[in-house]
């Protein structure tokens, strides 16, 4: 991805500066770079979602967890669509002012996907936690770190700066 046409053929919109957005439960942002890429909610079923059943992980009680099958778009995708470094920190930010802050690349090798139905509906807002979520296969590591299990997420913001690991020493 070069440019902008090759981003809106993926129907991506872009805003640049600092204009003030309101979340109608219809579209999601991404914050990269000082420009703002706003995903239209349906146009996510132009991303190659994928389909992943799982356990939700996000029921409080273990003997009333249920297989559910989420689709969703791989996080990968943005990462690829917008050609933005998988080095880079990502604050999740959802609608109840929950945030959470890691690794991008840990989202993408745990195959994490970005939820927008449940058993082939949309995500509801009061009873899913829509209308997206991150859901995170079971398979993997990041599957029992309740933290990444977000609900009602509104935007990603990536830092700028790429994250370099330091080991502090006495």
């Amino acid at each position: 991805m070069n440019n902008i046409c090759d981003l809106n053929r993926h129907f991506l919109s872009k805003q640049y500066g600092n204009g003030h957005h309101h979340y109608n439960n219809q579209q999601f942002t991404i914050e990269f770079n000082n420009k703002k890429y706003i995903i239209p909610l349906s146009h996510f079923q132009q991303l190659a979602p994928i389909d992943l059943n799982v356990s939700d992980n996000s029921e409080l009680y273990e003997h009333n967890k249920s297989v559910k099958k989420f689709t969703g778009v791989p996080i990968r995708i943005f990462f690829d669509l917008l050609s933005i470094p998988r080095n880079r920190l990502i604050t999740i930010e959802c609608m109840d002012s929950y945030k959470y802050t890691t690794m991008a690349d840990l989202l993408i090798r745990n195959e994490c996907i970005l939820a927008f139905k449940v058993n082939d509906h949309d995500i509801s807002f009061k009873d899913e936690g829509g209308p997206l979520r991150i859901i995170i296969p079971e398979n993997t590591p990041f599957y029992h770190n309740k933290d990444v299990w977000c609900w009602k997420v509104e935007k990603f913001i990536i830092h700028p700066q790429p994250f370099e690991p330091r080991i502090l020493c006495k």
